[in-house]
């Protein structure tokens, strides 16, 4: 598992796919690909701004148009960008690719810390360049 952050509110995520991922019908899960979407967002939310920043945000909602398969062997990438963030709640978007082509789109919420929540250290989180 790879991740990048590529500015303030945009967080890219990115995993090789492997026949680990794989559902009966022999492609990628799509619990794979929503969990992807779902951690690239909520990075990107801790990144958006310096109120949030370094803290954990909790999903609310995450909702997901599939839009083709993905295949073992496949580079997958999910990249995220927050479009707001609110005093409780931020709104983030998604797109994933395996190879370049699109998969899947996904839009999520996420709740917005209060001062007393703990941060955590992202950067433990990321991979050197």
């Amino acid at each position: 598992l790879y991740g990048r952050l590529d500015g303030p509110g945009r967080f890219t995520m990115a995993s090789r796919l492997t026949r680990d991922h794989d559902n009966l019908a022999g492609m990628c899960h799509g619990g794979w690909l929503m969990s992807l979407a779902d951690m690239a967002i909520g990075f990107a939310c801790s990144t958006s701004s310096d109120d949030v920043r370094r803290k954990f945000l909790p999903t609310v909602s995450l909702t997901a148009e599939f839009l083709a398969p993905g295949r073992a062997g496949q580079w997958l990438e999910a990249s995220a960008e927050v479009l707001q963030t609110g005093r409780r709640i931020a709104f983030a978007e998604c797109l994933v690719r395996a190879d370049g082509e699109p998969v899947l789109r996904a839009s999520g919420t996420f709740k917005v810390p209060t001062a007393e929540d703990a941060p955590f250290a992202i950067e433990e989180l990321l991979l050197p360049e």
